[in-house]
């Protein structure tokens, strides 16, 4: 990545968001269903030694090179894609004066609020090893672009006072439209700078789940169950001092800079930088830019985020959305299931009428640890839980340790697909290969690395080779 002054805003594409032309879909050809796996960053390929190019005698690490992951390679269900996730801010930022500058989780080493020390560049080169990796085994990347979480924002740089950029930036104010639209750029010069032509990725993610941070939920996060529900914000009731669900919390009407955009409208706003960004830049001009990237199928998040674009004069062909709900509760109810999707398909349907679209799941899986308490449609879920990794009476306790339940649930993933009333899925994400110890585990293979139940349908085993062990311990 060159060094000094990034790519600088022109004077006809500083209105990003304010005024751009009409961009009408062009309707996809039908094809055939890929599979892909999403995995965190760095866990696909990294270097131990996280510089550039990878000095370790080791070489290019991460699951990629896993016997494992090979397997799921071959066969009718063969993996042909991967989803890599990287910081908008990983190599440039806004430099607050209308241009942009090499970042500091660039240019310098920090620790987190979490306490955990990060190297210089490393979600930069955790993108840049996974796209060599992707290349080298013929897979497909999607790249999604992602920010901070409480607990994965900077604490501290080692070398610089300088505060950490803002986990989630606001595109309706001139900071954040600059802080993301920089972003997006220093990524693509980025790759332009160190990934031969060939190897360029051409599929992206504006924005990780919106629906599941704040900013995008108009800045409310009491109760956090709001992010939870089929609704996309919540506000306080100065009258009653309570929260509530509501649309949208404010004027979505305009992306213009100090508008006062609510959540799902300022989630969309990203959207139509990144597509800019992106399809302006030098051999991108054919990119697709999937829309959405909810953490669950939100009917509720949908209507004004689509609302936006299409006021905007945008009308996305490809959108992308988070289901695990649907194949968790399958394995629950003994039967495959897409509830949500199928209501989200739906309402997609109508709010892009008109419009010939696709939609991605790009994460999707059996989730041994998912703390949902109902599922849409019954009152309550009976199973007890007898791992201190998952909590009682919840849908991740009606799937641990229980075989069957997850041969069931794989078999309703691997049926997402077959929806119907609304755009056609034509592609679907497992997250994640492995499963992690006392955290998220919705793993193809469990913590220890045995195969699980969904692994071994995959892979087309027998059910008996694959008995990965329940949710791991804390």
């Amino acid at each position: 990545m060159p060094h000094g002054r990034l790519h600088a805003l022109s004077s006809s594409a500083a209105a990003l968001v304010a005024a751009a032309a009409i961009f009408l879909a062009v309707a996809p050809a039908a094809q055939a269903t890929t599979f892909g796996i999403s995995e965190p960053q760095g866990l696909f390929a990294s270097c131990p030694t996280h510089d550039y190019p990878c000095s370790s005698p080791s070489g290019l690490g991460g699951l990629w090179k896993q016997t494992a992951f090979a397997s799921l390679r071959a066969g009718g269900r063969s993996v042909q894609d991967v989803r890599l996730p990287v910081t908008y801010d990983a190599v440039a930022t806004s430099d607050g004066a209308g241009g942009c500058k090499l970042s500091n989780p660039y240019r310098f080493d920090y620790t987190d609020q979490a306490g955990r020390s990060h190297p210089a560049q490393e979600s930069w080169n955790d993108l840049l090893y996974g796209l060599k990796a992707a290349y080298a085994d013929g897979l497909q990347p999607l790249i999604v672009i992602d920010g901070y979480t409480a607990g994965t924002a900077v604490h501290s740089y080692t070398g610089s006072p300088g505060p950490g950029d803002a986990g989630e930036p606001d595109p309706t104010t001139t900071a954040g439209q600059w802080a993301y639209y920089c972003g997006v750029r220093g990524i693509l010069n980025g790759i332009a700078a160190h990934v031969p032509k060939k190897e360029w990725p051409h599929r992206w993610e504006a924005w990780n789940e919106p629906n599941g941070g704040c900013t995008y939920l108009n800045n409310h996060c009491e109760p956090a169950v709001c992010a939870q529900l089929n609704e996309p914000a919540s506000n306080l009731d100065p009258a009653t001092g309570t929260y509530t669900c509501s649309a949208t919390g404010g004027d979505d009407a305009s992306c213009a800079v100090g508008s006062g955009a609510g959540g799902a409208a300022k989630a969309a706003c990203l959207w139509i930088q990144a597509r800019n960004a992106i399809v302006q830049f030098s051999g991108h001009a054919g990119d697709v830019i999937a829309a959405g990237s909810f953490s669950f199928p939100s009917t509720g998040y949908l209507a004004p985020y689509a609302a936006l674009l299409s006021r905007q004069g945008y009308h996305p062909g490809t959108w992308a959305v988070h289901d695990y709900g649907d194949p968790t509760a399958s394995g629950w109810l003994g039967r495959p299931v897409a509830e949500q999707l199928q209501s989200f398909e739906s309402a997609l349907g109508s709010e892009t009428a008109g419009i010939h679209n696709q939609l991605w799941i790009t994460e999707s899986g059996v989730v041994l640890t998912d703390r949902d308490r109902s599922y849409p449609g019954y009152e309550s879920i009976p199973c007890v839980s007898t791992s201190a990794a998952v909590p009682a009476y919840t849908l991740g306790a009606c799937i641990n340790g229980n075989e069957s339940a997850q041969i069931t649930s794989a078999e309703a993933f691997f049926d997402l697909d077959a929806v119907t009333g609304g755009p056609p899925v034509t592609a679907l994400y497992w997250y994640q290969f492995k499963g992690v110890a006392g955290a998220w585990d919705s793993g193809l293979l469990d913590p220890s690395g045995n195969p699980r139940a969904a692994y071994c349908m995959w892979t087309g085993r027998p059910p008996a080779a694959c008995s990965g062990s329940p949710a791991a311990q804390p």
